[in-house]
């Protein structure tokens, strides 16, 4: 969102001394909420990691994006499968690291999010 903000020239501020109470609802704690939201929100990534590319980056970036995603979820599936059946935040892990390597095959479908 704020790199989206930027990008239509509006100026970010830091400000350090700001609070903010964020109420989260039980139900967003649920695995069947936090499996989806994982997958979408690795589904959306590769539109925001092209926009810094041309064209014609994007393309050799897309591979590179894949390959480093692919290893990623090797390395933490076989870190973790003991426990994937049955911890929600690594199930959560697991579904976003899987949908990053996606990402690229679903960029320009609609996504439903939530």
């Amino acid at each position: 969102m704020l790199n989206y903000i930027w990008q239509k020239g509006w100026q970010l501020w830091f400000y350090p001394e700001m609070e903010l109470d964020h109420l989260i609802p039980k139900s967003r704690f649920e695995k069947e909420y936090l499996v989806k939201f994982f997958r979408q929100n690795g589904l959306c990534r590769y539109y925001f990691r092209m926009l810094n590319y041309q064209p014609w980056q994007q393309v050799v970036m897309s591979f590179a994006y894949m390959i480093s995603d692919l290893r990623k979820a090797i390395v933490f599936y076989l870190k973790n499968r003991n426990n994937l059946k049955t911890d929600v935040i690594l199930i959560g892990e697991m579904e976003l690291l899987l949908s990053l390597f996606m990402s690229p095959f679903s960029f320009g479908k609609k996504l439903t999010i939530f």
